[in-house]
């Protein structure tokens, strides 16, 4: 059986009630043991919860979007789907585990990154002054804490106030080792305030 099957994208013809039931049928029958979906909207995920509790079914296990510290322009692939900041307090009402695919946002802050700025070719969606901005708070809090703004970019991630798992794609032992470095790093309320905007003063009021 397939321990965990993911709808990679969402045809918003069809019906929420006839994906769901489908994918229950196969659950039943012991070909899958759970489900998912990528790349749906919050509409459809919370129509696809509704559904589901109105008829009892098991439902989506988890859903799979896009999510980083930084925010892309567009979408990175025709279809897919980013969670965006403002969503995602509304995404901890649906109560479904986040799997956050590109979570170091195409390696954006990255040494690799800043030592040739011209030649990272998959920087585009990422572009913006609100994007190096943020640069600038990971290297803010990073500096604070000994860590590296690749770690505090993923840690904002696994921080998202739901059960969040974060893919990534390291290009050799050095990267994977220092996003593994991630894993045991908490960021404080106060960190998590200057890495969402607030100055250090205003961070600290918040968090007292």
């Amino acid at each position: 059986a397939i321990d965990l099957l993911l709808l990679h994208r969402d045809d918003e013809s069809v019906a929420v009630g006839v994906l769901l039931e489908a994918l229950e049928e196969e659950r039943r029958a012991g070909r899958i043991r759970a489900y998912g979906a990528a790349n749906w909207s919050l509409s459809r995920l919370q129509e696809a919860r509704r559904y589901a509790r109105s008829r009892s079914l098991t439902g989506f296990s988890v859903a799979s979007l896009h999510l980083a510290y930084a925010v892309p322009s567009r979408p990175l692939w025709p279809g897919t789907r980013s969670l965006a900041p403002g969503d995602r307090e509304a995404f901890r009402r649906i109560r479904l585990p986040l799997l956050s695919w590109s979570a170091q946002a195409r390696g954006w802050f990255s040494e690799r990154r800043r030592a040739d700025p011209v030649g990272f070719d998959l920087r585009v969606p990422y572009e913006s002054r609100e994007n190096r901005e943020r640069v600038r708070r990971a290297r803010c809090v990073a500096d604070r804490i000994g860590a590296t703004p690749v770690q505090v970019a993923l840690a904002w991630v696994l921080s998202s106030g739901f059960p969040t798992a974060a893919t990534i794609g390291p290009e050799g032992l050095d990267e994977l080792e220092e996003s593994w470095g991630a894993g045991g790093l908490r960021l404080d309320p106060e960190q998590l305030a200057v890495l969402d905007g607030a100055s250090p003063d205003q961070a600290s009021a918040r968090s007292s």
